[in-house]
């Protein structure tokens, strides 16, 4: 099938329960060291699906070592998130959000206008579930493979032990209130950070429909020698933005990225809820991120999951203003 044809086919706490060693890595495997997994229990009791905490080994078990086994991640002690929970409270969104064609979501998220100016951040991976199971999980789920979410690149890039220095700005709305934001400046910025200087080639937002951008990128090959260039077109599918506060606010984006590398294309969506709260007496601003992976129809396990979220991915940084110069 060529790609157009694709395309359009498209230590632990007290509340542990328990631990296991992870098994040995056989040949094909990634090499990931033994570890400990932890579960922890509710407070009825009952064990609770766990958060994968990231630990230092993390950067050697890589994404496919995270999704394939548990080898050297302990649980940081994550609340478990019910599943059923109202959208508009704080969290992920656990299932795909109606899009803007069946009358979901607004057109475009408007921030507030504190969040106006130029950013830099270290949004560090915190956290991975996978809510319905790992059976549910592949290589086409949106973060196991490099680029399949272009905003968070590499998954595990970006840790405590090793944080990634990124940049995102927003500026005042054309209507005179609220902020928008620059999407060119955060994806360029993370992108060259995760996957290395040089990576970007353009990041353009349609003028016409700031709700399609499109990406154009080069990765390394795998064997060092030269780049393979790569295009992705993202479609906002769905936005709606919450003032939580006076210093805090949520967004909630759903996405379609179209991928392309050689004679290859794919397709993936994803959620991305972000939370900022404002603290402190410096201007600094609290962020959290949710990126939330969903299964597409062509997917053989589609109709057992549907609609509900198969990886969850959680990030924490603090905003500080930053140079503005790009």
């Amino acid at each position: 099938m060529d790609a157009a044809s694709r395309l359009r086919s498209c230590g632990p706490s007290s509340g542990a329960c328990g631990t296991r060693r992870a098994p040995t890595p056989t040949s094909s495997g990634s090499g990931a060291p033994r570890g400990r997994f932890w579960c922890t229990k509710s407070p009825g009791g009952r064990r609770s699906t766990p958060w994968l905490g990231v630990a230092r080994s993390f950067a050697d078990v890589g994404r496919r070592g995270l999704i394939g086994r548990s080898a050297g991640l302990a649980s940081l002690g994550l609340p478990n998130l019910n599943l059923n929970q109202n959208q508009n409270q704080a969290g992920p969104s656990w299932t795909k959000p109606q899009t803007l064609l069946l009358g979901g979501g607004e057109a475009s998220v408007s921030f507030p206008e504190w969040l106006a100016g130029c950013w830099g951040y270290e949004p560090v991976l915190v956290g991975v579930q996978f809510p319905l199971g790992k059976q549910f999980v592949n290589r086409e789920t949106p973060g196991v493979t490099k680029a399949s979410i272009v905003e968070a690149a590499d998954i595990g890039a970006s840790t405590r032990e090793s944080p990634v220095r990124q940049r995102a700005r927003w500026v005042l709305g054309s209507s005179g209130s609220g902020a928008d934001e620059d999407l060119a400046v955060r994806l360029s910025s993370s992108l060259d950070g995760l996957l290395g200087e040089g990576t970007v080639e353009s990041v353009k937002v349609d003028s016409k429909n700031p709700r399609r951008v499109s990406v154009l990128f080069s990765t390394r090959r795998r064997d060092g020698e030269g780049r393979d260039a790569r295009k992705a077109e993202l479609f906002q599918n769905y936005g709606r933005g919450t003032l939580l506060g006076e210093d805090s606010f949520r967004s909630e984006r759903l996405w379609r990225q179209v991928s392309q590398a050689k004679n290859n294309g794919y397709v993936y969506d994803y959620c991305v809820v972000e939370e900022f709260e404002r603290v402190g007496d410096e201007g600094g601003v609290s962020y959290t991120k949710y990126i939330s992976a969903f299964l597409q129809s062509a997917d053989p396990k589609y109709f057992d999951v549907g609609e509900k979220a198969v990886a969850v991915y959680k990030f924490e940084g603090l905003l500080s203003k930053a140079d503005c110069e790009l």
